[in-house]
């Protein structure tokens, strides 16, 4: 099976984080955010992926390449108007044969709940739309399913039917594309993927599943903490730089190549600490903190859950 990425949005929620930066090269545990979502893809069995760009595209195929790197095979396709998913989903027809799995870029989904849904299609044998459950789903697109079919879809309902809402990923075949043809603008002006589910449920089942683990909508500048912290859970330490021997590394921490950490920093894991980062002397940097390359943390400085990007002093 194929995969596509849409990663073609300007993060205007992100801004002035995403001024000068496609909102999917945000640095996020480590890496870029888009990165992460690759590895989940290839996790679950995925080695094609196409990936839908937008503003700022050239920046996402010089960090990411033909994929080699990444045990990947990537192409990629340009949206130059954001007109809505479903509009987005159709641009990738020329990418895709067959059922096809389709991610939001920014979502955090780990690549067991990937494969688990895909083996859930397999068994079905029609469309799947991940479900993930929110504490606060007049905030999304909710969902209502009954025996494992999906009965009904709401974009932000005041008063919503379901805890569970629609997790922007997708298992389509084909056949989805003279839907979304059909797809008339909403009110807002952008082609709905809801809308094209729904026709889609005119003519055929199509099933929910619940995503195992943990979801994340990575929409605004906090949630990108929410995620780090997420993706820094598994993180196994390693020391590939120069550490102190009065320095204490407590935990997963991961030390990069060219980095220096000096006598009397205190660090616990999960920690990343960039290459060429310079940390202390005598500093302390609690769990689920990412600093970036080139980045210093000097004397009687305390991080903790933050990302800091490369460069910051």
């Amino acid at each position: 099976m194929k995969a596509v990425v849409l990663a073609a949005g300007e993060g205007t929620r992100m801004r002035p984080l995403t001024a000068n930066l496609p909102k999917p090269l945000l640095p996020v545990a480590g890496k870029p955010f888009l990165r992460h979502t690759l590895e989940a893809l290839r996790s679950a069995g995925i080695s094609q992926v196409a990936v839908l760009i937008g503003w700022q595209g050239h920046r996402i195929r010089e960090s990411l390449g033909d994929g080699e790197g990444l045990g990947l095979s990537i192409a990629y396709e340009e949206q130059t108007e954001r007109l809505g998913t479903a509009h987005a989903i159709g641009c990738m027809r020329s990418h895709v044969t067959g059922s096809f799995l389709s991610v939001n870029g920014d979502v955090v989904v780990s690549g067991e709940a990937l494969a688990a849904m895909i083996a859930h299609h397999g068994k079905v044998r029609a469309p799947v739309i991940a479900l993930a459950e929110v504490s606060n789903p007049q905030s999304f697109g909710v969902v209502e399913v009954k025996d494992g079919k999906v009965t009904g879809l709401e974009e932000k309902p005041r008063r919503p039917k379901s805890n569970l809402i629609n997790a922007g990923i997708y298992i389509f075949d084909e056949d989805i594309f003279p839907l979304i043809d059909k797809t008339p603008k909403s009110p807002r002006g952008e082609y709905e993927i809801t809308d094209t589910i729904r026709e889609l449920m005119e003519k055929q089942d199509v099933y929910g599943f619940r995503l195992p683990g943990e979801w994340i909508d990575v929409g605004r500048p906090w949630d990108l903490l929410r995620a780090n912290a997420a993706l820094l859970a598994p993180l196994k330490g390693a020391n590939h730089a120069d550490v102190d021997g009065g320095a204490t590394l407590v935990g997963e921490v991961l030390v990069e190549a060219g980095a220096r950490v000096r006598r009397g920093a205190y660090i616990e894991g999960p920690t990343v600490i960039g290459a060429g980062a310079e940390i202390g002397p005598n500093c302390y940097i609690r769990p689920s903190t990412s600093i970036g390359p080139k980045t210093k943390v000097g004397n009687a400085c305390e991080v903790k859950n933050s990302i800091l990007m490369a460069g910051v002093h």
